[in-house]
């Protein structure tokens, strides 16, 4: 996963602390390619351009569009139709996970979540219904829905139809203070907003060099960048000074691209015109590089 994120601002020009701090921090995941602000009010058209959007406002441009959207703004709830009445706490270091059986929260248990390392701001919503659905709140205060879903084609608190996936989700109000395990969950909430739930083809990834027939190996995946692809037939590699490895075997989602690395103990430029995918069984999907 290699994403392109458009963050949604009211001035692209002159942005929010808060927004800055977000948009360092993206920029600083491995699964995230670039950042860059859109204003309010720009055409879908535009944000559509993008692999996923967050809204840091109002946002109303990004419900219907056909990229998931992560909302992380208090005045989502109306733009986004997945409450009545959004807010910000402060204070806070946890949250309280209502639902363990999401791909979002599944690696946790139900219950408080450690998210900060020092008392932060949390922001959240009230008042979804219909089919947005709710996986943690605050503690002490369930009113507060601070990660919640929609899934596609499934309904907004409007009862118009869903166009693609959403998720609001109050953390990180403070990107500096993130503990390890709210890096994991927002991990896990740009994977799912990516399909990085579903389940995926697995291929055994073999190959030879044309150029040199005394020099074999495999290849491992390098980065998933979009795309299809069912066989490769011909395409340039690069050798790398590294341990040979016999046999890679790579999970990954249909339809993709990626690019590879030879490993074997020689560092040289070659083309491998042999076929070098081959599909074999199902298993589950890895994420990242």
């Amino acid at each position: 996963m290699l994403i392109d994120v458009a963050i949604v601002v009211v001035d692209p020009e002159n942005p929010l602390g808060v927004q800055e701090d977000y948009k360092t921090w993206l920029e600083s995941k491995d699964y995230v390619n670039s950042a860059t602000y859109e204003a309010y009010d720009v055409s879908q058209a535009t944000l559509n351009t993008y692999d996923l959007v967050v809204a840091l406002s109002s946002g109303s441009v990004c419900k219907g569009l056909s990229v998931p959207v992560l909302g992380s703004w208090p005045t989502n709830y109306n733009a986004l139709k997945i409450g009545t009445a959004g807010g910000s706490a402060s204070g806070i270091t946890a949250i309280n996970i209502t639902d363990n059986t999401h791909y979002i929260t599944e690696v946790f248990g139900t219950g408080n979540l450690t998210v900060y390392s020092e008392s932060g701001s949390i922001r959240h919503t009230k008042g979804n219904s219909l089919d947005v659905i709710d996986l943690a709140e605050q503690v002490g205060s369930s009113d507060n829905k601070q990660l919640l879903y929609l899934e596609k084609g499934d309904l907004h608190i409007d009862e118009t139809v869903c166009t693609e996936r959403i998720v609001f989700c109050g953390v990180p109000g403070d990107v500096d203070i993130l503990t390890e395990d709210a890096e994991t969950l927002l991990e896990r909430v740009f994977g799912w907003l990516m399909y990085e739930d579903e389940e995926g083809e697995v291929h055994s990834i073999e190959g030879a060099v044309s150029s040199n027939a005394s020099l074999t190996g495999s290849l491992s995946i390098k980065r998933f960048l979009g795309g299809t692809i069912s066989a490769i037939s011909s395409f340039v590699g690069k050798l790398f000074e590294e341990e040979v490895i016999a046999k890679q075997v790579v999970e990954f989602y249909t339809p993709i691209t990626m690019e590879v690395e030879m490993k074997t103990p020689i560092a040289k430029e070659v083309e491998f015109d042999t076929p070098v995918v081959k599909e074999v069984t199902f298993r589950t999907p890895i994420k990242g590089k």
